[in-house]
């Protein structure tokens, strides 16, 4: 891939879209509690890019865009927040984050949805039984799976299900975060000393440590099509650092791990 998404927050917290520096393909307004068009993800043939656009108020949609900045199209327009969209392997799918609860409500219980690339077909996959907080989708290789972070206050899992619904299997009993590879799934376990990078196979039996690093930025964990594993952590001044695979560990200009999360994604 050689297109690169930016987002570029201003000084009055409006924020705009380009893609390779180019021409503004989308803004959004003033927000201070989460940042506009995050996360941004390509589709695999690089021609389009999903994106999470809205404040806190009213509600957080999804929204696709040519890479050319043609053809934006609104995908969710419900009374809650719809958050974090990925695009399933083959691109026809997107799986995605929706609230419980309608309209703003901070700590509410989230669920993982999956809808066509269109915004048609949106069913949810996960069950509003238990009080759980339901996170960070990623699509199997295969695009038939979707592994996924579980959480409530006290502990989180790492847990897959079937992208049409059903019984959910647990395979990380503590970890968030997870990217789902050709290898396994590789996500943060925040409960040892110093925090780990762990790939676990999707049956949850072989486990093995990828990286020790306390710096690790949790949202920032990525796996390429090849297995790479990359991801973002701070150093000792809250400056952001790139380390892939087992290659040095690299600045990034002068970027800081924001407080709203720091994310990263290979292109296609």
């Amino acid at each position: 891939g050689q297109e690169v998404a930016t987002i570029n927050a201003n000084k009055d917290r409006t924020a705009t879209l380009s893609v390779n520096d180019g021409p503004v393909l989308a803004s959004g307004p003033p927000c201070s509690e989460q940042p506009w068009f995050a996360p941004i993800e390509f589709t695999p043939n690089g021609k389009s890019i999903v994106y999470q656009g809205g404040c806190g108020e009213p509600n957080a949609d999804i929204y696709a865009i040519g890479a050319n900045g043609k053809g934006l199209v609104q995908l969710t327009n419900t009374g809650t927040h719809e958050l974090e969209p990925v695009w399933s392997p083959d691109g026809t799918r997107i799986a995605y984050v929706q609230q419980v609860t309608a309209a703003k409500c901070d700590g509410c219980d989230d669920r993982i949805w999956v809808m066509s690339a269109d915004g048609s077909g949106a069913h949810q996959v996960t069950s509003d039984s238990d009080p759980l907080h339901d996170e960070h989708p990623s699509w199997s290789p295969d695009g038939t799976r979707l592994a996924f972070w579980r959480w409530t206050y006290q502990s989180g899992s790492v847990d897959v299900v079937s992208a049409t619904g059903g019984a959910i299997r647990r395979i990380a009993a503590s970890g968030s975060d997870p990217a789902w590879g050709p290898r396994g799934i590789t996500f943060v376990d925040g409960t040892t000393n110093p925090t780990t990078l762990e790939t676990v196979t999707p049956d949850g039996k072989v486990l093995r440590t990828v990286a020790s690093d306390s710096g690790i930025v949790g949202d920032g964990v990525a796996v390429s099509r090849s297995g790479v594993v990359a991801y973002l952590r701070t150093n000792y001044y809250g400056r952001l650092q790139l380390v892939v695979g087992t290659g040095p560990r690299v600045m990034l200009g002068g970027l800081y791990a924001s407080g709203t999360g720091s994310e990263l994604a290979w292109s296609p």
